[in-house]
C-alpha cells in the first residue's frame, strides 16, 4: 500500500475520532457530566495538535523527497553536459 494512501486513510480515522469525541463531549455537557466534558475537551485539542504535528512532518517529507529529485535530476544533467 503506498505510503500516502496509507497517511490519507489514518488522517480519516482520525478525523471520525475527533467527530465522534466532540459528539461525546457535546452530550456529557448536556447531561451536566462536566469533568468528562472536560477530559473529552482536553483528548480532543491533544488529537488535533498531534494531527497537525503529522501533517506538518508529512510536509516536510514530501518537500525534502521533491528537492532530493531535483538535486538528482541536476547532478544527472551536469554528468550528461560533461565532455567525456
Amino acid at each position: 500500500m503506498p505510503a500516502s494512501r496509507l497517511w490519507q486513510e489514518g488522517a480519516a480515522a482520525v478525523a471520525e475520532f475527533v467527530q465522534i469525541l466532540d459528539e461525546h463531549r457535546k452530550t456529557c455537557e448536556r447531561e451536566g457530566k462536566y469533568i468528562e466534558a472536560d477530559i473529552a475537551k482536553k483528548r480532543l485539542a491533544e488529537l488535533r495538535q498531534h494531527e497537525e504535528n503529522r501533517r506538518q512532518e508529512g510536509l516536510r517529507s514530501r518537500q525534502i523527497a521533491q528537492r532530493l529529485g531535483v538535486e538528482e535530476a541536476h547532478m544527472l544533467e551536469f554528468q550528461q553536459a560533461r565532455p567525456a
